[in-house]
């Protein structure tokens, strides 16, 4: 005669009913009664993992993996990040699989996975393609939101390798069709990222600005500015060898913010071409110091046909050397080009226009400086940093009396005229606090250049000048602090026979 326990039919109905008169205490109760029976075990065990609503109890049983907790930039949302700390190996997986067949419904399990990090330095040798893919395939799911992703690249001397990566890649926006938020740390340069065009709802896009193999040609660009709700684009790179004799349409509807890290200035100008957007407001652009001063200035004029909604403007780029006869009229150009740079909203601006080692050959007009203010009334920080066309303190007066928000100013060199005359500047009792001048071109004596400054910027925070911010030179600074004590001193007589 079979023991009534021995029939797994009733084993099952049991824990059934635990499950459903213990309220909240049944999975204690279930998970005591797998420990201490081995009649119940495989029965609690199947009910206790039949429905699973977050993935860390799987997950925790991987003793490779940790479990942290982050917030996204932008949203604020908590998140929990499930970090593995060294390459798997099949132990590892033991319990997971051994638990994880239990599982019956999946469907409110897989939906709590929304932000995965995958990167694997421990895929087959000679199937590379083939082991991240089995790898990565299983948490390819609808939930997700957000894919930080390494790329492994294919064998050179392999067709299979570079056609079932490009079939995944292809795949993966349809397995992932809610993901907003995409970045890719590592991929090989002959590997097409057309894919990213069919996340139709990114938002954000980011390449690690250190890997140098991630090439963007021209139909790679097309599929991304089709991109519907693309707000924030980082690490992009803007090479006009992979993007001249195409043609684009407009794109980037939504795009707010691009930061191009690696490029040349006609890349640059080609990308900032198409942006449709009127929601642009950050543009940063690091460092791409190939081209020429005319692939400069047409860049200037791009950025100031795009700018009219732009806040933030960062182009500290350079340029080939120009020849030594044309320098004063390349330093013109710029400052023609920088005077009718329209940024009407712009709070932050660092236009450069460098020239490595290179001293300023002409000085910034006062009609130019005042044009200047005039296209940045917003302006709050301005950055000129080893410019061709210099500002005079003539010019800089006539900037600041134009712009009454600018609170800092930094510039590589600055014109002092000579003679220079205190008496010819205007006292503006201006709110500049931060002012930085590595060096000046001309002869002067530092009390009397300590005096204009004083007259034009008398709430300069000389203590608060950070980093290599510096004011001319030490006797300059000593003269501007002892004027500045002078005049509080006799600010608080005055105070003290008033009161």
């Amino acid at each position: 005669m079979v023991h009534p326990l021995q029939i797994s039919e009733l084993c099952r109905e049991v824990c059934e009913y635990v499950k459903a008169t213990r309220g909240s205490s049944w999975r204690g109760t279930l998970a005591a009664l797998s420990r201490c029976s081995h009649v119940f075990f495989e029965e609690a065990v199947r009910v206790l993992w039949a429905e699973m609503y977050d993935f860390e109890p799987l997950l925790n049983l991987i003793p490779a993996v940790v479990v942290s907790k982050e917030t996204r930039r932008y949203s604020g949302t908590v998140f929990k990040v499930f970090r593995i700390t060294r390459p798997l190996d099949k132990e590892d997986w033991a319990r997971f699989n051994f638990y994880g067949r239990y599982i019956e419904n999946s469907g409110p399990l897989r939906p709590s996975l929304r932000v995965i990090d995958w990167s694997d330095d421990s895929l087959h040798e000679y199937h590379p393609i083939r082991s991240f893919v089995s790898r990565f395939l299983p948490f390819a799911i609808q939930s997700l939101q957000s894919i930080t992703l390494s790329v492994p690249s294919p064998r050179a001397d392999s067709i299979s390798d570079q056609d079932e990566l490009t079939a995944f890649l292809h795949m993966l926006p349809h397995r992932c069709p809610n993901v907003d938020a995409l970045s890719i740390t590592e991929i090989d340069s002959s590997t097409s990222l057309l894919f990213i065009g069919a996340f139709k709802h990114l938002q954000e896009l980011s390449f690690d600005e250190e890997w140098d193999e991630i090439h963007i040609d021209a139909p790679a660009l097309r599929a991304i500015s089709t991109l519907p709700q693309l707000r924030r684009l980082r690490g992009f790179r803007a090479f006009s060898r992979h993007l001249l004799n195409d043609l684009f349409e407009p794109g980037f509807p939504s795009l707010n913010q691009l930061e191009v890290t690696h490029g040349d200035i006609r890349g640059v100008e080609i990308v900032l071409s198409i942006i449709s957007s009127h929601s642009f407001r950050y543009l940063v652009v690091e460092e791409p110091n190939v081209g020429t001063w005319r692939d400069y200035v047409d860049c200037l004029a791009t950025i100031s046909r795009k700018g009219q909604h732009l806040w933030e403007v960062s182009l500290p780029v350079g340029f080939d050397q120009p020849d030594p006869m044309e320098l004063r009229d390349v330093a013109d150009s710029v400052a023609s080009a920088l005077s009718s740079l329209s940024l009407p909203e712009a709070t932050t601006l660092a236009a450069s226009g460098k020239r490595e080692g290179g001293a300023p050959v002409s000085s910034i007009t006062t009609d130019q400086a005042r044009k200047m203010a005039k296209a940045w009334p917003r302006l709050r920080k301005l950055d000129m940093y080893q410019t061709l066309p210099a500002f005079s303190l003539e010019s800089l007066a006539a900037f600041a009396l134009g712009c009454k928000n600018l609170v800092e100013f930094r510039a590589t060199h600055c014109f002092v005229g000579t003679p220079l005359s205190p008496g010819s500047f205007p006292v503006l009792s201006h709110g500049l606090r931060l002012l930085g001048i590595e060096s000046t071109q001309g002869e002067f004596d530092d009390l009397t250049v300590a005096g204009v400054i004083d007259g034009l910027f008398p709430n300069l925070a000389l203590d608060q000048n950070i980093d290599d911010d510096r004011l001319i030179n030490p006797g300059v600074e000593a003269c501007l602090a002892a004027l500045q004590k002078a005049r509080k001193d006799h600010e608080m007589r005055m105070l003290t026979k008033v009161f």
